[in-house]
């Protein structure tokens, strides 16, 4: 069976014999028919069939948008006969997302190492997550970022497989849209998912006083499950957009850029992005005295304290500071920070914050939109020790690379190879919270 996604082509094949079980011969006045439930889709033709070699045809089809999902019957004949198959079109992307997902944010591990903000230092941060994420999947035996995808399944999985249980082994689910078998949906009311206390749900079991089945007469990823895949979708507020986006725009200005990370994934509206960067912006907020270089200054005046946030980091000149409290139109700050220069600064001066985020648009199984400005924005809330592990285990690597995988505590006598107990420990925790049980 050929899986078929609408808006996007797909190349159908046929092989014609001299005789069955004979060599490949060639036909002549082949044309090609589509039809389904609703009728034919594509009316008899022989233009755009491709002659790929001695009897061996292509077509390639690319369902329309507003296509029915369903099975169609794809008909190819000839002067010396005739062949089909069955193409199952479903309306969602296939089975893959865009964008990154990691399980931390390049701000915490930066943060917990004290690694100085400049490019290389973020690319070798950004390399050492991405590698933790991955080891965190394989160690755990899923993935647990929220994607909107279909995957298919096999019938019967295995030769002692119930006709009324699917078990969905790595392709955990958060919620299901749509059950199809054989092109013909399930109802939402004819099946259950499993276990009770999901998501994440392993299993779908459909009701057994219904008519309803999970048999495929194509065997074959004959059963597609539509919905969003992943093992949590939690999400906290991040504030609000601050100026309007179209379905192309790759930079977001938010109110709140504590909460969110380069790796996070946010969701303005309908639509999921994957953060990829932060950049400062002017806050239109200045400085309201003057600022001298000393640590033990950590009282910044500015014309209005209620446009800050505890946690944020803010840029005057070349120096960053992090805000630890808000009294009024004070800021409590630590200078220095983020590796940056200690320095003076004159009273007027402007007040920068990361608030400007790139983005990757319609991540994740989403789609693209327009968006107004003051638009609501949420981020997905990684499950706190899987984030906890993600951070050790890329600073981990971080050091260990940097000490030529041989780092070593203590001195003298007491030298020694680290050990990495604590890491250990940490996995150990993790997994069983939330190591996934081979069924």
């Amino acid at each position: 069976m050929t899986v078929a996604y609408t808006g996007q082509p797909v190349t159908l094949a046929v092989e014609f014999y001299e005789y069955p079980g004979g060599p490949l011969d060639d036909v002549t006045s082949l044309t090609i028919t589509i039809t389904g439930s609703s009728g034919t889709v594509l009316a008899t033709t022989a233009v755009g069939i491709t002659h790929v070699a001695t009897g061996v045809y292509s077509y390639s089809w690319t369902p329309s948008s507003g296509l029915p999902v369903g099975a169609y019957t794809v008909i190819w004949s000839a002067t010396e006969g005739s062949a089909s198959e069955v193409v199952t079109v479903i309306t969602s992307t296939p089975a893959v997302f865009t964008g990154s997902a990691w399980y931390t944010t390049r701000e915490k591990v930066k943060s917990d190492l004290d690694f100085k903000e400049t490019a290389r230092t973020n690319r070798i941060v950004d390399r050492a997550i991405v590698g933790a994420t991955r080891s965190i999947e394989g160690l755990m035996r899923r993935k647990f970022f929220p994607r909107y995808a279909t995957a298919a399944f096999d019938w019967p999985a295995n030769p002692r497989s119930w006709s009324y249980r699917l078990w969905l082994d790595e392709n955990e689910f958060i919620s299901v849209d749509t059950i199809t078998v054989d092109g013909v949906e399930i109802p939402s009311s004819s099946y259950l998912l499993y276990p009770n206390d999901g998501p994440p749900y392993d299993r779908i079991e459909v009701d057994r006083n219904s008519s309803a089945t999970f048999s495929s007469n194509t065997l074959q990823q004959g059963v597609l499950v539509t919905g969003w895949l992943g093992y949590s979708d939690d999400q906290e507020d991040a504030g609000t957009i601050t100026a309007s986006l179209d379905d192309e725009t790759t930079t977001v200005l938010v109110t709140d850029s504590v909460s969110i990370g380069v790796g996070s994934i946010i969701q303005v509206d309908a639509e999921r992005m994957a953060v990829v960067d932060k950049r400062m912006v002017d806050t239109a907020q200045n400085l309201a005295s003057d600022l001298d270089d000393e640590m033990s200054t950590d009282t910044v005046p500015v014309s209005s304290g209620a446009a800050f946030i505890e946690g944020e980091v803010i840029m005057i000149g070349s120096e960053r500071m992090l805000i630890e409290e808000i009294a009024g139109n004070n800021l409590i700050v630590q200078r220095a920070w983020d590796g940056s220069t200690l320095a003076a600064h004159t009273n007027g001066a402007d007040v920068y914050a990361a608030r400007s985020l790139r983005v990757k648009r319609g991540a994740f199984g989403t789609t693209a939109t327009d968006h107004t400005d003051d638009s609501t924005v949420t981020v997905w809330v990684v499950p706190e020790l899987l984030e906890e592990l993600c951070a050790a285990e890329a600073i981990n690597t971080i050091l260990q690379k940097n000490s030529g995988y041989s780092r070593r505590m203590g001195s003298g006598e007491g030298e020694r190879e680290a050990s990495g107990r604590a890491l250990k420990e940490l996995r150990a925790r993790a997994e069983v919270l939330y190591g996934r049980v081979l069924s």
